[in-house]
């Protein structure tokens, strides 16, 4: 089965590469760029969710030919979800699962902590991704490196500020795996479980010791249950 990973914010192709590298042969996973990422860096950044979700639809769409999963950690949380918008919308044939990791559901307001954050002055705005948990030793040591993924990190934190959720029409009958730090400022139990509003299907949730990139920690653990779905799927 294919497992199409959405990116997070200043996420790239290149990402989600030790995930990657947890799974079997049987799992075939598809990684993307949105525009001013990765191999898209020359291209103009998008600073909407909405636009960034049709552009990996775009992407992703001659791929849903056969069975797939999504998996997303993050702003990818929002991506994901009106990805599947656009699925129902065109009538594609749908993912068999979700996998969220790090994002409570659409309909839930961001932390207050972290609200205007793409506004804030270069330090401000390094001692907020800092408290986060996710910028890398080796970025925050090269001012160079800081300098390339600044505009990058603003221009996708701006996009979770001002996004404004409303409501669908109808539920996406898609299976959800939720996956959330103990210590996340960024979401909570009742904000994860609120994904159970947004589908018919069953929804599952699953803490992890750490903060909001307790993935990076846990990338095994977490192909472990990725794996685990899919071949229940499969049978």
């Amino acid at each position: 089965m294919k497992l199409i990973c959405l990116p997070y914010a200043g996420a790239s192709y290149y990402s989600y590469r030790m995930l990657e590298n947890c799974f079997p042969t049987d799992i075939r996973t598809i990684t993307l760029d949105l525009p001013g990422h990765g191999k898209r860096f020359r291209e103009p950044l998008l600073t909407n969710i909405s636009e960034m979700s049709e552009d990996l639809y775009h992407q992703i769409k001659p791929e849903l030919n056969e069975p797939y999963a999504l998996y997303c950690h993050s702003m990818g949380g929002l991506l994901a979800y009106h990805v599947c918008l656009s699925i129902y919308h065109d009538n594609l044939l749908k993912p068999r699962h979700l996998f969220v990791s790090g994002h409570n559901a659409p309909s839930v307001p961001i932390n207050e902590q972290v609200k205007n954050v793409s506004s804030l002055s270069n330090i401000a705005f390094i001692e907020g991704l800092v408290k986060l948990g996710g910028v890398p030793e080796e970025v925050l040591k090269e001012k160079d490196l800081l300098e390339l993924f600044m505009p990058i990190l603003r221009a996708d934190f701006k996009a979770v500020e001002t996004y404004q959720y409303k409501k669908a029409d109808f539920l996406i009958d898609v299976p959800i795996t939720v996956m959330i730090g103990t210590d996340d400022i960024l979401t909570s139990v009742e904000g994860s479980l609120s994904w159970r509003d947004f589908t018919s299907a069953k929804i599952n949730m699953i803490e992890f010791t750490g903060a909001h990139f307790f993935i990076f920690d846990n990338w095994i653990e977490i192909a472990k249950i990725i794996c685990t779905t899919l071949k229940k799927l499969t049978r």
